[in-house]
């Protein structure tokens, strides 16, 4: 199955979905969207930072027909280990980003060490992944028991 590479960043179909004749995967950053697909790409809320180029994924039947409502997997390879990837889908009508496990998709580690994630989308869009940035929480401390007394 193909692939396509950006910036050190791999991206391997690893299935199209059912009734697929063809498909095109394009990888581009994301400062340059408006060149290549027509829109700039919104940040999510959280302004999470941009993990990864922009991958957008057509798929047609056998009659020249686009499919966008079969699921799909692919792997996204990054050059730096994450601690976490969150996948936001871009629909091709809209600027705005939906966090892909809200609509039903995955995200999944393929690679222990954080630099290979498994998606799965119900639909064909433009995805993009953003770092998930986290902060450790305080130890907790023991609270005293009431049944004790010094």
């Amino acid at each position: 199955l193909p692939s396509a590479t950006l910036d050190a960043q791999t991206y391997e179909m690893t299935n199209w979905g059912s009734g697929v004749e063809r498909g095109i995967m394009m990888a581009t950053d994301p400062t340059t969207t408006m060149a290549d697909l027509g829109k700039t790409l919104e940040m999510p809320a959280n302004n999470l930072g941009f993990a990864t180029n922009v991958i957008t994924i057509s798929r047609y039947d056998a009659s020249g027909n686009l499919i966008t409502d079969a699921p799909i997997t692919f792997n996204i390879i990054v050059d730096v280990a994450s601690t976490g990837l969150l996948v936001y889908r871009y629909p091709d009508a809209s600027s705005t980003g939906i966090l892909l496990t809200s609509e039903g998709g995955s995200v999944t580690d393929c690679d222990p060490v954080g630099r290979c994630y498994t998606v799965t989308s119900p639909f064909t869009s433009s995805f993009v992944g953003f770092n998930v940035t986290s902060s450790p929480s305080p130890s907790s401390s023991p609270s005293p028991n009431p049944s004790t007394s010094a």
